[in-house]
């Protein structure tokens, strides 16, 4: 939070009641924030695992189907 004090002192005359990260009511902001992003997930990760089924279930019904053929 170095650079905050260093702006707040600057910016706004050092009055540090207008502290948005490291202001006395909002002391577990940087932890919620942590937990936030912790918590996100990648979609593309999801949407990979969607089309490796789909190919994988096309390759079965092709496998099927070149079977019944022999």
């Amino acid at each position: 939070m170095a650079f905050e004090d260093m702006a707040i002192d600057c910016y706004s005359d050092g009055d540090r009641t207008k502290r948005i990260l490291s202001h006395p009511a909002a002391q577990d902001l940087p932890t919620k924030i942590t937990e936030n992003i912790d918590k996100w997930r990648n979609p593309f990760k999801d949407a990979w695992m969607c089309l490796r089924g789909e190919v994988l279930d096309i390759k079965a019904m092709m496998n099927a189907m070149s079977g019944r053929t022999n």
